[in-house]
């Protein structure tokens, strides 16, 4: 017996506060046309559009589930065995290797496992436990093998909430048995968007419960109500083991089971299944349930990337590809590594030491496929540690920074000068030390900065990217920025803002991220790996840094996949393109520990198209997530919300900042359009963007 009174006792409280069972029975939990908010829509819209490459199918799709229907394609069942196999039963056991219990738990991201804190509660619990694959019946009715792994939970590979009721721990690479492998398995990528199902929504959990032959429970719990930190749904009988995922219709994990209420008669008594009165020794599986209750991923994800940003488990959770499990390659079972296909033509192979081999020209192969590359999971190592590498920047020669380059699409029409400071904006600009009268641009590699002294942030980023020359240099995100030493420290937002506004709550975390402006893979380029890395770190300078809501950094694929966009239209062979962005300053910006948190950022990019330069303007607001998070004293949580990407004029940037982008705004894509334009709209997807 994994769940305590004291857990169901919690859980039976929060159902009776909220109103749930009211809202159980409510006429607009009926099948038929589903509640669906506009965040929701376009979110989902997106990842069907990702899996199905056709607007037209995604759109139909859409509009199928909006309206209730429960028909999916057979390809439905195929997915869902995909998905099962990264789902295993966690043997728990005492110091002494006796049995003690069963739970469930799921591969969330190469080598790294999740089950709940109330069947893991601590690292000595984890490091006497193992977890089980393959404890399930074949097509034919037998049992098929079982092989057993190792949890690692030393040197800091375990990380646990109670109040989340998660627990997250590395796993050995290689079966107890040393003949399996546990890439062979895959993983369930934990996706940050919040809101991935939908009230009226029929989930999916896949289990062992009572430490039984792993188990399907077929879209049979509606989802009832969102919470802070759970989601509700209703169930007839029988409630979810402890650990299991629980799934939407696309078979991506929305929560972590973790409780429920149990049916009782009219003395109170919890009852069984079979209608007997339940009792410990019948084990958790005989309880009778009325309702679930599941632990939000978005809030997961949220607490590791506020709580654990250096611990290089939850950076591997954070960071692991979001690859639908139907497009993870599954390996035989006597494979001797992990091997993974990367866009630019590279095979990447963990044996388990990483080789990249390049098949053929890197230059056919980009102009054959144009689609933005992405990094493989980082596998752990044969001990189980995670090959995380640190930022490294050498501050000892930055007279070697070449800068971002005017010429870098082309001479001539095609030069693109940085943007011209106005006289009272050029006041204000921070002078580099011993720099002379007007050196104000702090030059790094591949891109420049201009500083703003009054606000401590840049004025602009502008940032040169050459797509063939990108290279993989493994998915890290860096846990150390600097200061940059030529101008003086007191012009720049340091680690210290960033590390002391926070929430005050029981999972306390950051309300701003550093938020790069130049980001870093668009600087990861150059003729070696070794330089890419280099260029790439060279993001991690707190000029190159603005204060950005914690959830304005989880929710804008859009505004971070608008470099990718403009690259794959960009009509040249090497992929060029130029892209300045910044912070859009105003007076009544509010302040916290003396710094005015921006409400707006903006971007610039530039292409050629034609022989000529092509350019889109955008603006980012992050105005919605400010007024609720801003309070005086302490700091609240946020409802779900999204960051909003419209496409703008670039003149009307430049009127925005004061900046002039000089012969841009004759090149922007958008101006036709936007002359006709009646009502901004946010941009929905890439597609809507006009270039």
């Amino acid at each position: 017996m994994l769940l305590t009174e004291a857990i169901i006792q919690d859980s039976a409280d929060r159902y009776s506060a909220c109103g749930i069972a009211r809202k159980s029975k409510s006429k607009a939990l009926v099948d038929g046309p589903r509640n669906i908010t506009p965040v929701q829509k376009r979110g989902l819209y997106r990842e069907l559009l990702a899996e199905t490459t056709s607007p037209v199918i995604a759109a139909r799709t859409l509009e199928r589930i909006i309206a209730g229907n429960d028909l999916v394609g057979v390809s439905y069942l195929a997915i869902g065995s995909r998905a099962a196999r990264s789902i295993g039963r966690v043997h728990l056991l005492d110091d002494g290797g006796r049995l003690v219990g069963y739970g469930t738990g799921f591969l969330v991201a190469p080598g790294v496992l999740m089950t709940n804190n109330h069947v893991l509660g601590s690292d000595l619990e984890a490091k006497h436990a193992f977890i089980e694959f393959d404890y399930e019946l074949d097509i034919d009715g037998r049992d098929r093998p079982t092989v057993g792994f190792a949890l690692l939970p030393d040197q800091g590979r375990f990380i646990t909430n109670k109040e989340l009721d998660f627990a997250i721990v590395a796993v050995a690479p290689r079966s107890q048995d040393g003949r399996r492998n546990l890439s062979e398995f895959g993983y369930l990528p934990l996706r940050p968007r919040p809101g991935k199902a939908f009230e009226g929504e029929y989930l999916t959990i896949i289990q062992h419960p009572g430490g039984e032959r792993k188990q399907i429970c077929v879209r049979e719990n509606k989802l009832i109500k969102y919470l802070d930190n759970t989601i509700w749904y209703q169930t007839d009988t029988v409630a979810g083991s402890s650990g299991s995922p629980v799934f939407n219709g696309l078979w991506e994990v929305v929560a972590l089971h973790h409780s429920g209420i149990p049916s009782t008669d009219k003395q109170g008594r919890t009852l069984a299944i079979d209608g007997r009165v339940w009792d410990a020794s019948m084990g958790e599986a005989a309880m009778k349930w009325i309702a679930n209750e599941g632990i939000r991923i978005s809030r997961i994800v949220e607490f590791l990337r506020s709580n654990n940003p250096r611990d290089a488990i939850a950076r591997n959770v954070v960071d692991a590809p979001l690859l639908p499990v139907h497009e993870q390659r599954e390996l035989g079972a006597n494979s001797a590594g992990n091997v993974a296909s990367l866009r630019d033509g590279t095979i990447r192979i963990s044996v388990p030491v990483p080789i990249s081999i390049q098949f053929g020209s890197q230059q056919n192969l980009a102009s054959s496929d144009a689609s933005p590359q992405f990094d493989a999971p980082l596998m752990p190592n044969a001990d189980g540690s995670f090959g995380i590498e640190d930022v490294v920047i050498n501050q000892t020669n930055y007279d070697k920074r070449p800068g971002y380059d005017e010429t870098f699409l082309g001479k001539g029409k095609l030069q693109v000068p940085l943007p011209v400071l106005s006289k009272t904006q050029r006041a204000k600009a921070v002078k580099l030390i011993g720099g002379g009268a007007g050196a104000n641009v702090l030059r790094y590699y591949n891109y420049s900065v201009v500083m703003n002294g009054e606000r401590k942030l840049a004025f602009f980023s502008a940032v040169n990217i050459d797509g063939s020359q990108r290279r993989d240099t493994g998915k890290r995100e860096g846990d150390k920025w600097f200061i940059d030493p030529r101008i003086p420290e007191k012009f720049q937002v340091g680690e210290k803002f960033y590390a002391s506004v926070k929430i005050k709550e029981a999972a306390r975390v950051r309300v701003f991220d550093r938020g790069h402006l130049v980001r870093r893979l668009d600087a990861t380029w150059g003729p070696t790996t070794s330089e890419a890395k280099r260029n790439g770190d060279d993001t991690f300078h707190f000029t190159n840094c603005s204060p950005q809501h914690y959830k304005f950094n989880q929710g804008h694929d859009l505004w971070a996949g608008i470099e990718d966009f403009v690259l794959f239209h960009a009509e040249n062979k090497d992929q060029l393109a130029t892209v300045i962005n910044g912070p859009i300053f105003r007076r009544d910006d509010e302040a916290r520990q003396g710094v005015k948190i921006p409400r707006q950022y903006f971007k610039i990019a530039v292409f050629v198209k034609n022989g000529a330069l092509a350019a889109g303007g955008f603006v980012l607001s992050q105005t919605d997530l400010l007024a609720q998070d801003l309070p005086d004293e302490a700091l609240k949580p946020l409802d779900p919300e999204e960051a909003k990407a419209f496409q703008f004029k670039i003149s009307k940037i430049a009127a925005l900042t004061g900046l002039d982008f000089g012969l841009l705004t004759q090149h922007d894509m958008a101006m036709q359009a936007f002359e006709a334009a009646v009502k901004l709209r946010p941009l929905e997807s890439l597609s809507d963007i006009a270039i």
